[in-house]
C-alpha cells in the first residue's frame, strides 16, 4: 500500500511539473541573460527562426556572432535582472549605453546602406565601448534584441546646425512595438546630454532631428572616417 502510495504521489508530481511546464506562456522569456523563445506547446525555439529573431542549436537568440552574443548577455545579466519589465530592461539598457561609452570618430555609412551593424558593435567592444552614431546604433539593437525587441539600426541622415540647408550622416535604432515605430538615437542622447528614447516616429518632437533613411540631394558630411 506504502509503495502504491509512494508511486502515485512520483506520478502526480511528474504530471503537476508537465502541466507547468506546458503552462509557459507564448513568447520572448530572457533566462541567464539570454533571449529564448517558448512556443504554443512549451518548447522552446530551437533552430528555428521567429520573425527576425534566429534561435540556434541551444535555444538561445543568436545574432550570428558568438563574441557578441556573450558581450551582450553579461550586460544584459549585469544591468537587468528579472524583476524588471521589458520595457525597464529596455530603459536599463539604454542607460548603459549612455553612461558606459563614448564617442570617437568613425566610418561614416551611406544613408540606407544595410550590412554594417555586427562589425560596428563588434569594433565599439573591442575599442573599449567608444565609437560613433552607427556604433552606438549597432551595440544597443542587439542589446534590445536580446530582450525580445525588434530593433533595427538605420543609416540616414538628420539635420545640422543649419536645419534648412545642411543634414549629417547619421546612424540610429528604430523598434516597432505595438504597431507604432519608435526611434531610440543612444549617440545624440550622449553627445547632446538628452534622453532621445522610444521618439514616436512621426512625433513632431522627432521630426525636427529630420531622420532620413533615403538620400538626400545634398548631405554636408561633418563626421570623419577613420581608419581601423
Amino acid at each position: 500500500m506504502k509503495r502504491w502510495i509512494a508511486a502515485a504521489a512520483a506520478i502526480a508530481l511528474i504530471l503537476s511539473m508537465s502541466v507547468f511546464a506546458f503552462a509557459k506562456e507564448e513568447g520572448f522569456a530572457v533566462e541567464d541573460g539570454r533571449l529564448v523563445y517558448f512556443l504554443e506547446n512549451g518548447n522552446k525555439a530551437k533552430n528555428k527562426t521567429i520573425g527576425t529573431f534566429r534561435f540556434g542549436r541551444d535555444t538561445f537568440y543568436t545574432s550570428g556572432n558568438k563574441d557578441l552574443d556573450e558581450f551582450v548577455s553579461s550586460v544584459v545579466k549585469e544591468y537587468t535582472d528579472d524583476s524588471m519589465t521589458q520595457e525597464e530592461r529596455l530603459v536599463a539598457l539604454y542607460d548603459y549605453m549612455l553612461t558606459k561609452c563614448s564617442y570617437r570618430m568613425g566610418n561614416i555609412y551611406e544613408p540606407g546602406e544595410e550590412g554594417w551593424e555586427i562589425e560596428e558593435a563588434l569594433d565599439m567592444i573591442e575599442r573599449g565601448n567608444r565609437g560613433n552614431c552607427y556604433s552606438f546604433a549597432a551595440l544597443f539593437r542587439e542589446l534590445a534584441r536580446a530582450i525580445g525587441y525588434p530593433a533595427e539600426a538605420y543609416s540616414g541622415t538628420v539635420k545640422g546646425a543649419n536645419y534648412e540647408h545642411e543634414r549629417t550622416p547619421h546612424g540610429w535604432v528604430e523598434i516597432e512595438i505595438d504597431g507604432e515605430v519608435f526611434v531610440f538615437d543612444p549617440e545624440m542622447g550622449y553627445m547632446q546630454q538628452m534622453v532621445l528614447f522610444m521618439m514616436p516616429q512621426n512625433d513632431p518632437g522627432t521630426q525636427r532631428w529630420g531622420y532620413r533613411v533615403d538620400a538626400p540631394e545634398k548631405t554636408e558630411i561633418t563626421d570623419k572616417a577613420e581608419d581601423k
